[in-house]
């Protein structure tokens, strides 16, 4: 007689193996430093979204990014690469910044820390 219970543990532990190996390894593979501007933009782009990544962590409250907001309001409002920048990088570091929230004891960070 076959051990029906047997067999199907057998066999869910490849699957359990391979379901942990791939959640693990899609973990490790989106973990990127949010304050590197994605390739391929201006200088205009690239600055205003270090601007604005810097600010997002100032508006999630990270402790050490107190002084660092800043929003050049002429530029945002003349230049459409400036505006992108600023908020692709503004925006993504906020949402950063609320999944990972750092404790107010941990002032070795601040702005070289990410």
């Amino acid at each position: 007689m076959i051990n029906l219970a047997g067999v199907l543990r057998r066999a869910a532990r490849p699957a359990a193996w391979m379901g942990a190996m791939l959640f693990v390894a899609g973990c490790t593979a989106n973990i990127v430093n949010p304050r590197i501007p994605p390739d391929g933009g201006t200088s205009d782009f690239n600055t205003a979204y270090v601007q604005g990544c810097d600010s997002g962590f100032h508006d999630a409250g990270w402790d050490g990014w107190e002084a660092l907001y800043y929003k050049d309001a002429v530029t945002y409002a003349r230049s459409d690469d400036y505006r992108k920048g600023w908020d692709l990088g503004h925006n993504g570091c906020y949402e950063y910044g609320m999944a990972h929230p750092r404790p107010e004891s941990d002032h070795g960070g601040g702005a070289h820390g990410v």
